[in-house]
């Protein structure tokens, strides 16, 4: 049975430097993460509840460019 839409939690306490996650996921990683995802549900022409979640990462900027990231994946594989 195919599902009417999926959720994904694009979270990023992957990222390294979060305090709380410790996955330590660089920048390009976290990107490589969610365009796979988006690129999945795109081809399988699916709808993809995203929310962005976590991060408590004591780089700010860091943390911004993860989430901008995300976006940008979004926006280039439903664009």
């Amino acid at each position: 049975m195919r599902p009417d839409f999926a959720f994904y939690l694009a979270g990023a306490d992957v990222l390294e430097g979060d305090q709380l996650g410790r996955l330590a996921l660089t920048l390009d990683g976290v990107r490589a993460r969610d365009e796979r995802v988006f690129g999945w549900a795109a081809q399988q022409h699916l709808p993809l509840v995203t929310v962005m979640a976590g991060g408590y990462n004591r780089d700010s900027l860091k943390l911004v460019q993860a989430r901008l990231g995300t976006l940008d994946a979004a926006l280039t594989a439903f664009g």
